[in-house]
This record gives C-alpha cells, sequence and structure tokens, in this order.
C-alpha cells in the first residue's frame, strides 16, 4: 500500500486511520447482502415424537451463483435458523413457551474445489463441487425439538416465530459495534409465522 509523504500529513495515529479506513472499504465491498438471493421454507410441519414437540421443514435458495461466488472469495457463512413458540393469548400479551436453534457453516476449500457444510455435533461434513447440490441435500430435511408436548394445552391457539438467516460468521466484533448500522447478512434475513390450535 502507498503512503503519501510525512510532509502531507499521515503521521503515526493518522497512518493508522488511513490504513484502517482502506481495510474498512475493502472489507465493505467484500461483505455486502447478496441482495438477489432469498431463502424460501418449505413443508412446514409440527410434529409429536416421541412427546416432543418437533417441527420438520425444508430450506429452498433462490439462485445460489453469488453465494457461490461469495464463498470462493473466502466468505465463510453461517446458517442461523431461530424458531419461538407462544401461546396466543387474546386480551394479554402472547406467552412464550420455549424456543429453539439451528446453526451450519458454510465454506468453500479451495484445495479440493468442494463447497463445504458443517453441522455442529456431527463430523461428516457435507461437501459438494456444485453449491446447489449440496444446499439441496443438507436443506432439505431440517429438524427443530421445541421441548416436551405437555406445554401445549388442549383447545390452546399457539404460533411459531421462525426467522432465517444467512450471515459473515468472521466479522469482527469491534467492527459489528462501530458499524453497527450496516447489514451483516450474506442474504436477507426472512421470518415466518405459523399459527395452529391444538
Amino acid at each position: 500500500m502507498h503512503f503519501p509523504p510525512n510532509g502531507l500529513g499521515l503521521r503515526g495515529k493518522g497512518r493508522l486511520t488511513y490504513v484502517l479506513l482502506m481495510a474498512l472499504l475493502l472489507f465493505m465491498g467484500y461483505a455486502r447482502p447478496c441482495l438477489a438471493q432469498h431463502i424460501v421454507l418449505e413443508n412446514l410441519v409440527v410434529d409429536n415424537q416421541e412427546d416432543r414437540i418437533m417441527i420438520r421443514f425444508g430450506l429452498k435458495l433462490d439462485g445460489a451463483e453469488r453465494l457461490a461466488a461469495e464463498l470462493e472469495r473466502g466468505a465463510v457463512l453461517e446458517l442461523i435458523v431461530s424458531a419461538d413458540l407462544s401461546q396466543d393469548r387474546s386480551l394479554i400479551w402472547s406467552k412464550g413457551l420455549t424456543d429453539a436453534e439451528h446453526h451450519s457453516t458454510l465454506r468453500f476449500d479451495a484445495l479440493t474445489r468442494n463447497y463445504i457444510l458443517e453441522r455442529p455435533g456431527v463430523d461428516d461434513n457435507l461437501r459438494d463441487k456444485d453449491l446447489e447440490v449440496l444446499l439441496a441435500k443438507a436443506w432439505k430435511h431440517i429438524d427443530l425439538d421445541l421441548g416436551q408436548w405437555s406445554l401445549l394445552a388442549p383447545g390452546e391457539s399457539f404460533f411459531i416465530d421462525m426467522s432465517i438467516r444467512l450471515i459473515h460468521q468472521e466479522v469482527p466484533s469491534w467492527m459489528k459495534s462501530v458499524l453497527f448500522f450496516w447489514n451483516w447478512d450474506a442474504v436477507p434475513e426472512t421470518t415466518y409465522r405459523m399459527s395452529f390450535q391444538y
């Protein structure tokens, strides 16, 4: 990187500020959202499995080309799916009952030219040279455990709020706090609500 001579006013802290600003500008171009893409929730089902509230669903990414390019440039992306179960009470605030999250990480291995999906607690990473094929395998069936079925009282109304985010995992926390107004999502957040009566 070329620095102007000291006579132009870049000394000590000024030089450090110049370097930080240049790094920030480069990173902001790198960590921009893939605005043409959306993650779509498919086949959401609430099920009783061994007296547990299980929600089952699939995810589909519309157009993976830009996301593949981000991964190939070195981005590490994390999928976060949050589900909150609440009891719907008409005259007072809804009552939150339980919540759960699903996490997985996407990266690109430049040596093998494979896209890799890592899941916490699972030793075998999924990998494929085609990102769309990998995501179809990994995101076709996802289960979340929302706790004991006894949380659901017969005759009552409930709803599940879901949030789906794909974020840049490698963003330093100091940068998030300094640029609190910046959107760090690789794909815009998607939210859904499913209401049901037991």
